[in-house]
């Protein structure tokens, strides 16, 4: 029997709030061989859940994880459930304000406006699409076709995410800068039969593609997923010899302490963090964690970070 432990401080970008909740510990477990619900209980009973994604470095992290470690594939906590909207940005969705909802199908969809128009589309059509910028609340209509899963990995390395919209004052807002677009443009919300084990409220779906167009995920009929090079579909039934654990989450305190190997102290780590913004400088350091170096985290309430 096979573990490894990976300890991840998962920063939207924003410190001290979404950042400092999500401080948890991986395991990479070995195991005999596992049902998707025997993962599961196995994770319950001996840490916290299966893993949940948040966004793409972590995705990325994790795989070379798994990669390093000679896992092929590795069990994680998305699995089907109802169909229910979520904002990409994790805010809670008012249902009512979006209604009417597309009829339950096989494949996610997702919300593209155009003016006064809402549609729906399947999330793997081209579009252009619409970031915000946390702190000042700005829009930004980006004329560039994506699909919606490609969209938020872009809004959320150059600005926060997808937009989303909680009133009807945001409303008027995003159609006012989307009001040159000619074509209707993908915003924050998502409506899929997917959900996350521990019940985090994450919209990251980072479906493979590695098996060409003709191929894609979520398969129907396959009601829980693995982590590949993206995230795959797996019928009821299948086996898998690895599954990604997590442990822990953080309190709600704006002083955290990160462990970490492969810097000689502090000072190198604040460099980082400084230069590349902390979201970005974790990919340094995540992976080299050991017991010796210890740093502190701290946040004030204006939400800068210094070290």
């Amino acid at each position: 029997m096979e573990m490894t432990s990976l300890l991840f401080l998962l920063c939207a970008g924003v410190c001290c709030t979404a950042a400092l909740s999500r401080l948890r510990q991986f395991h990479l477990k070995k195991t005999t061989t596992l049902e998707w619900t025997e993962a599961q209980d196995f994770c319950r009973k001996n840490y916290t859940d299966l893993v949940t994604l948040y966004n793409e470095e972590e995705s990325k992290q994790l795989i070379q994880l798994k990669t390093s470690h000679s896992s092929y594939k590795a069990w994680i906590g998305l699995h089907r459930k109802e169909y229910s909207l979520k904002w990409s940005n994790g805010n809670i969705v008012n249902d009512t304000a979006w209604l009417p909802l597309p009829n339950p199908c096989t494949e996610p969809m997702c919300s593209a406006i155009l003016r006064d128009n809402t549609t729906w589309e399947n999330c793997t059509e081209q579009k252009y699409f619409m970031c915000y910028r946390k702190g000042s609340g700005d829009s930004f209509l980006i004329g560039q076709n994506m699909t919606w899963y490609k969209a938020q990995s872009y809004c959320r390395e150059n600005y926060t995410d997808l937009v989303s919209i909680r009133n009807e004052g945001q409303k008027e807002k995003v159609k006012n800068k989307g009001m040159n677009s000619t074509t209707p443009y993908w915003i924050g919300l998502l409506y899929d039969d997917w959900e996350w084990s521990d019940g985090g409220r994450s919209a990251y779906r980072d479906w493979s593609t590695e098996y060409g167009p003709n191929y894609y995920y979520p398969q129907a009929g396959e009601n829980h997923t693995v982590l590949q090079l993206g995230i795959l579909t797996v019928g009821n039934g299948g086996n898998e010899d690895y599954t990604l654990c997590s442990e822990g989450k953080l309190p709600k305190r704006n002083i955290v302490k990160l462990l970490l190997i492969g810097m000689k102290d502090c000072y190198s780590i604040w460099i980082i963090a400084w230069s590349r913004g902390l979201n970005s400088a974790l990919p340094f350091y995540s992976l080299h964690l050991s017991g010796q170096t210890h740093c502190k985290l701290t946040c004030d309430h204006a939400g800068s970070t210094r070290l």
